[in-house]
């Protein structure tokens, strides 16, 4: 493993603050278990341990080396230093030493067994059963040194695999050449080195230097190939020196590069590396993490940008004059910031875009110093001059130099003149609608790179969900943000007023005719994405007639919307949840504004809290709020007055109990009875409780359970795993909409009664 000049001594200096354990497995161990998967265990062959000469013999002698997890009685039951035997020709041995990873998605009980006899472990096929396994080589040189065996509850997402592959490649190699603690930091050195990208790149209209100084200290720059030749530049601080954070430093880089092919406005995507952030495992020495994303667009000269933490971003124009692009950036990722703002600029043709993940000074200037109330902003001639000696290499050096001690991470971006620039007097563009920046879409970027990411493998998904929940206006969003992606357009069809099910094509014909210019015909040789809306009534029919398209049109992409998926083969379903609490409080305070003075933030996250956190329950509240109501006052109508009635108008009220009467309609008798009787719940009940409140001569078990299940796909009935089990709720709306129906039956009065016995008897207990 070679390192660059200079790292060595650096290394050095490391060694003598970080003591720490000098086994390289134990390291791997650790950075997996429990951040990345559930349990890790480290294998060792004994000649590696011992310095023995290899043989050839048909049983490979390996002892485990380091064990971590998140529960102390699985790691309890694999002692380390004890000694295993693993035949050659066992299946995940021969693969292991041809350099081969062992992957099995979900091990059931035989595969878990067979999978713990080919290691001699016993005890793990209790362990790895329901378990995704990933046993991974360690290689020096192509040949096995060890073994990384991991368990994870949840399918690892493709960054991680990549990740944990990275890692173990470094950690064999370092066991091979039998370097220790130097080499655990080596491996950080080799992970940020590989976060920056050439010297110079040269990309279409684009000249871009970098530079990293202190590599060890989690700073980081990359240069991205995005679609249609733009470029994406990214500079990040990934907190600090040290194991840990070289592993978030390539989380974050996989990321980034996996997110930027679905072309995420700069915001958007700060936003999803925060959420990915804060999922991590912190510890108390953690520093926040900083990133700044742009990108660069060669045929209309626009940059869009966004940042996060303490990065600086400076535009020098042609005149030599410079100004910070972002005065004022928005909290580290990690923090829960509500959203990312993505900032939209042109610069002059000529100018000069420098990053950094600290303070730049140069020729006696410091950049962090440009503020907005400057009269006159200081003018950096040398970087006027960057086409001279040295180019933008040389003006990166200079940087450099004159930035002093510390570690920086450095871009510079030197943009000539568009390829494209409108002629004078001409009408300003359109503005382009930018999904979750305009409005009062919020709160659903991970859910709307979800449908994008869906789409690239899938020809069908569908968006489920209950009343009110978001998934027309998620549709609706996707299709703006794909409009891009599908050469032969993007074509909305709202389906919810068809009432035939001979009826269901007519409506997509037109809206094919009106929006592409397309027969239905037409369809079987285009790239075409297709949105179906609001396919509940006729779920049976829109079926039916969503198989025969992609059948007959192999380049189609169906997303559809309902209360259920259409259950056909191949179909990727994505159950919409209510928004978080964070999300629900900005919607609220977006509509409702403006806001009686001196309101408690409190309150308005109790208020969301009672609404569920449904967007169109939120979007009613706030827009139908009586002038200088406050939130607790709010809280208090829908306390005293119902779900419906504590609205603040009549025709809020109305088009909240529309959309809940939908789902109703679409009930059998039973269903709508179990629905009435649900209502008595005010919060999270589970099916011990169904049984014991709802179950009577009109509705047995049987039926109960049939009619609880119907519910629960057709959305009405919200399902949620909990620390004892599964558990279910129904959402404002629907909760009321059951307690008008429950207020006509002769047993509302005794079912109060039922189910107070029901929460005495489950006092204490976490549903």
């Amino acid at each position: 493993m070679t390192t660059r000049p200079g790292l060595d001594d650096l290394m050095r200096r490391r060694t003598a603050r970080e003591r720490g354990s000098t086994d390289p497995t134990r390291w791997l161990a650790e950075m997996a278990a429990p951040s990345m998967v559930d349990f890790a265990l480290m294998y060792v062959l004994d000649r590696v341990l011992t310095g023995a000469p290899g043989g050839h013999e048909d049983v490979l002698r390996l002892r485990r080396t380091a064990c971590a997890g998140r529960d102390p009685a699985l790691t309890a039951l694999f002692p380390e230093k004890e000694e295993v035997r693993w035949r050659r020709d066992a299946p995940a041995p021969r693969a292991l030493l041809k350099g081969e990873a062992v992957r099995l998605a979900v091990a059931d009980g035989q595969g878990a067994a067979r999978l713990a006899a080919e290691l001699d472990e016993p005890r793990l096929a209790e362990a790895a059963h329901t378990r995704m396994v990933l046993l991974l080589p360690l290689l020096d040189d192509g040949r096995l040194v060890g073994a990384a065996l991991l368990l994870s509850a949840v399918p690892l997402p493709g960054h991680r695999l990549e990740a944990l592959a990275e890692f173990a490649r470094w950690t064999g190699q370092a066991l091979g050449a039998g370097r220790e603690l130097r080499d655990r930091l080596a491996v950080v050195a080799e992970l940020e080195r590989a976060a920056l990208p050439a010297a110079e790149t040269r990309r279409p209209g684009l000249e871009v230097a970098a530079r990293l100084k202190e590599p060890l200290d989690g700073h980081w720059c990359t240069v991205l190939a995005l679609p249609a030749g733009r470029t994406g530049l990214v500079v990040g601080d990934a907190g600090g020196p040290g194991p840990h954070a070289a592993a978030r430093l390539f989380r974050l880089r996989a990321q980034i590069q996996a997110l930027a092919l679905t072309e995420p406005p700069p915001g958007r995507m700060l936003d999803l590396l925060d959420a990915a952030v804060r999922q991590e495992d912190h510890g108390p020495r953690d520093r926040p993490v900083g990133c700044l994303y742009a990108v660069y667009d060669p045929a209309t000269g626009e940059v869009q940008l966004s940042s996060a933490g303490r990065i600086t971003s400076v535009l020098v124009r042609p005149d030599g004059h410079a100004e910070l692009l972002d005065p004022s950036p928005a909290p580290p990722l990690g923090t829960g910031h509500p959203a990312y703002p993505t900032r939209y600029l042109s610069p002059e043709p000529g100018s000069l875009i420098l990053l950094g993940t600290r303070g730049l000074t140069l020729v006696g200037h410091d950049l962090l110093g440009v503020v907005p109330p400057a009269a006159e902003p200081p003018k950096l001639t040398e970087t006027a001059e960057f086409t001279g000696v040295g180019g933008l290499s040389g003006l990166c050096e200079r940087l450099l130099k004159d930035a002093g001690g510390g570690a920086l991470a450095l871009l510079a971006a030197g943009l000539p003149a568009p390829a494209h620039r409108p002629p004078p007097g001409s009408p300003p563009a359109a503005p382009v609608r930018r999904p979750g920046r305009d409005g009062e879409f919020v709160g659903r970027t991970t859910e709307l790179h979800e449908v994008r990411r869906l789409l690239e493998d899938a020809r069908l998904v569908t968006v489920t969900g209950g009343p009110g929940i978001g998934k027309s206006r998620l549709a609706a969003e996707s299709a703006a943000a794909l409009v891009h992606d599908f050469p032969d357009g993007v074509v909305g069809v709202d389906l919810s007023a068809v009432r035939s099910p001979a009826g269901v094509p007519r409506p997509v014909e037109e809206a094919l005719r009106e929006t592409v210019g397309l027969s239905l015909v037409e369809l079987t040789v285009r790239r075409l994405l297709l949105v179906l809306d609001g396919c509940d009534g006729l779920l049976e029919p829109c079926a039916l007639f969503v198989r025969s398209l992609l059948r007959a049109a192999p380049r189609l992409r169906v997303l559809g919307t309902g209360r259920q998926p259409f259950g056909l083969t191949g179909e990727h379903v994505l159950p919409l949840s209510p928004l978080g609490l964070d999300a629900a409080v900005r919607l609220f305070t977006a509509l409702a504004s403006p806001r009686p003075a001196g309101e408690d933030p409190a309150d308005v996250r109790r208020l969301c809290a009672r609404l569920d956190a449904v967007p169109l329950m939120v979007e009613l509240a706030a827009c139908s709020a009586p002038a200088g109501a406050d939130a607790a006052a709010l809280a208090g109508r829908f306390d005293a007055l119902g779900d419906f009635a504590g609205f603040g108008d009549e025709a809020a009220a109305e088009a909240a109990r529309a959309a809940v009467e939908r789902s109703h309609e679409l009930c059998t008798d039973a269903e709508r009875l179990l629905w009435a009787r649900l209502a008595v719940f005010q919060g999270r009940f589970d099916l011990h409780a169904v049984e014991q409140v709802c179950v009577d001569e009109r509705l047995p078990v049987e039926e109960t359970l049939r009619a609880l299940s119907a519910l629960i796909d057709k959305s009405v009935v919200t399902s949620e795993l909990g620390r004892r089990g599964r558990g279910y709720r129904l959402l404002h709306g629907v909760r009321g909409h059951g307690a008008e129906r429950l207020a006509a039956l002769p047993e509302h009065a005794t079912l109060p009664a039922r189910r107070d016995a029901w929460l005495a008897e489950a006092a204490g207990h976490d549903l």
